[in-house]
């Protein structure tokens, strides 16, 4: 007997191709979800980005084995083209393809994209709404710096009635409180290490931020007036993409610009750091929708955590988990925060609990797939 299908169209990290990708975080979220699906699927990541390269002109699609899982990558016309604009003939074609290939009880879980969204209804009316599925990590009309109707994005989002969520605000945002929508929560890829490094018994505590340079979410930029608060032997790391300007200005704090390294590589290296930093700023309206999955990967590699006062952490399970801070701008309620952590670092307590959610998880994306009662999700 053959196994159904499930589609999966994101944007992903594939480093067998010449594909552009995203960001980190969807690749990572995208990878942890198939890798959650059950055994009896199947699994074909559509990849949409753009290739940095030209393809052979017959070419319209190439398939790569990752493990079990196939990834599948499509032609983006001329070279010369903008890549906004082989970004939609990509997706297009993603589009097309999945649509041909699908069969009866075959699966769809979309990543939530303003660039998806126009297809959302086909894509629903093809598969069918109990087999049609959307991952939503935030709105992006949220973020800022995106000019788009939030309220049209939220009536695209509301096509669906089966989602998974990053946070609860979010989806009270969205759905209000409406029954209709059955939905399951992931906060982040619940990657867990079955063996922790063993920490040397050095006095230096290691402290990492790992996450955007953005100075509208402003999390690194909270960070580094709290850096010259700190005792001498509390030494900050800083991975995140920074261009030169950035890189000089970081030479005028006591921290340490580590540079910007993939997902694989950050969790070998900060399981032998102390506390991990979740500092973006919790006034912005982004908040009340996207969840900072970095605390996720801090956690699950053993760090204890300090967080701004997001909406979206404090109204989730990981509350009594993170030390929590006021923001100031003298940056010493930071400071005192992440002396006050360092004081109880329960490593294996830490990861141990992202191994239960990752359990948890991926018993709750079965059940939503194979359409269990509406009892059995969490709303």
């Amino acid at each position: 007997m053959s196994k159904s299908k499930c589609f999966i169209l994101c944007n992903v990290n594939n480093a067998q191709s010449s594909y552009l990708f995203a960001s980190n975080a969807g690749s990572n979220l995208s990878y942890y979800i198939a890798n959650s699906l059950p055994k009896n699927y199947d699994v074909y990541l559509l990849n949409v980005g753009a290739p940095r390269k030209k393809w052979p002109f017959k070419e319209k699609n190439h398939q790569f084995q990752v493990n079990s899982l196939t990834i599948i990558e499509f032609a983006g016309g001329l070279t010369i083209l903008p890549t906004r604009i082989k970004a939609k003939l990509i997706i297009k074609r993603a589009i097309q393809f999945t649509l041909k290939n699908k069969e009866i009880d075959d699966k769809i879980i979309i990543y939530h994209s303003l660039s998806f969204s126009k297809y959302y209804q086909t894509l629903i009316d093809s598969f069918s709404p109990k087999n049609a599925f959307l991952f939503v990590a935030e709105l992006y009309s949220d973020v800022g710096n995106i000019k788009y109707s939030v309220i049209k994005e939220i009536n695209y989002i509301r096509k669906f009635k089966k989602t998974i969520m990053i946070s609860h605000p979010l989806h009270r945002k969205i759905f209000k409180e409406s029954k209709e929508n059955q939905t399951i929560f992931l906060y982040g890829a619940y990657n867990s290490l079955k063996n922790l490094a063993h920490k040397s018994s050095s006095d230096l505590i290691h402290i990492v931020y790992a996450g955007t340079s953005s100075k509208i979410k402003g999390g690194l930029f909270n960070i580094l007036n709290a850096s010259k608060l700190l005792p001498k032997n509390y030494l900050i790391h800083i991975f995140t993409q920074a261009d030169e300007t950035l890189i000089n200005y970081l030479k005028s704090f006591p921290v340490s610009y580590d540079g910007y390294v993939n997902e694989n590589e950050l969790l070998e290296i900060i399981q032998l750091y102390d506390i991990g930093l979740a500092t973006q700023n919790p006034h912005l309206v982004f908040n009340e929708s996207s969840f900072p999955s970095k605390i996720i990967t801090y956690l699950a590699c053993g760090l204890n955590v300090v967080s701004s006062k997001s909406i979206s952490v404090i109204d989730s399970p990981f509350l009594d988990r993170v030390i929590f801070y006021d923001e100031d701008e003298s940056g010493e309620n930071l400071a005192q925060a992440i002396i006050k952590s360092a004081n109880h670092i329960n490593r294996e307590e830490n990861a141990k609990y992202i191994s239960q959610l990752d359990d948890e998880f991926k018993a709750n994306l079965s059940n939503l797939l194979e359409g269990g009662s509406d009892e059995s999700f969490s709303h």
